[in-house]
């Protein structure tokens, strides 16, 4: 999986897990289909945690919101970023 992460400066800072086909953010569980992303209205329906979500030969990359209190150029990337399993603290 690969993550990129938009900014937001927050009362709190988000926590996000995610391993191959799988994000938690915040404590919700959000799943992908193991071949595509059958997810039309993911902004949406995620509540803006997941901005967008496809697949690129198979691997699965996810733009996805991510709060913070303090500073964000130590984890910020405007590319993707790569991740086997992770479970991150802004």
């Amino acid at each position: 999986m690969k993550l990129k992460y938009r900014p937001i400066k927050s009362t709190y800072d988000t926590v996000i897990s995610a391993s191959k086909d799988a994000i938690t953010i915040d404590g919700k569980d959000y799943t992908f289909d193991a071949t595509s992303v059958a997810w039309p209205d993911i902004n949406a329906q995620t509540g803006g945690a997941i901005i967008e979500a496809h697949r690129e030969n198979g691997i699965l990359y996810a733009t996805v919101r991510r709060r913070y209190t303090g500073s964000w150029q130590a984890w910020y990337s405007r590319d993707y970023t790569e991740v086997k399993e992770l479970c991150l603290k802004a």
